[in-house]
């Protein structure tokens, strides 16, 4: 099955000026070209995509996105779980971090005031996020043998 740029574009939340540009920077290439210019793409194509705005959601640059999805070694299923490794994270952190909103919230409902090592809490929370990216774009250096400045 095919699907022109603007149906794609529409699934993917991307626009089709982002779709040309994947094409131009040999990230994503339709499978197909028409006669009059449409681009055509096939599932294999959308699955690519997909990892592209996986990478992307979890802050990869697109040169590094590339060099990881262009190489012999790359692993479609072991990148899907690294990615859900990497978004239950995110969850975790930010699950976290409502709590603590919440908790502020209702402490200023109440008129009480919170200790510094609570309002310290918040920032504290963004670091396993950020150990957890690091650590994963490691991986993925030494997984795809990438050698790029990772995020």
């Amino acid at each position: 099955m095919t699907h022109q740029d603007r149906k794609v574009a529409d699934m993917a939340h991307v626009s089709v000026r982002t779709l040309h540009y994947y094409d131009a920077i040999d990230l994503l290439n339709p499978s197909y070209e028409t006669i009059s210019g449409y681009r055509l793409y096939v599932d294999s194509d959308l699955e690519l995509l997909q990892q592209v705005l996986f990478f992307r959601s979890l802050g990869f640059p697109l040169a590094q996105i590339k060099a990881i999805v262009k190489s012999p070694a790359f692993n479609r299923r072991e990148a899907l779980e690294a990615h859900r490794t990497a978004l239950l994270e995110r969850r975790r952190t930010v699950e976290a971090l409502l709590a603590a909103v919440d908790h502020t919230i209702e402490a200023m409902d109440k008129g009480e005031a919170m200790d510094k090592k609570e309002r310290c809490l918040t920032r504290s929370m963004s670091v396993p996020w950020e150990e957890h990216r690091t650590k994963y774009a490691d991986e993925v250096k030494q997984r795809w043998g990438t050698t790029e400045r990772l995020c």
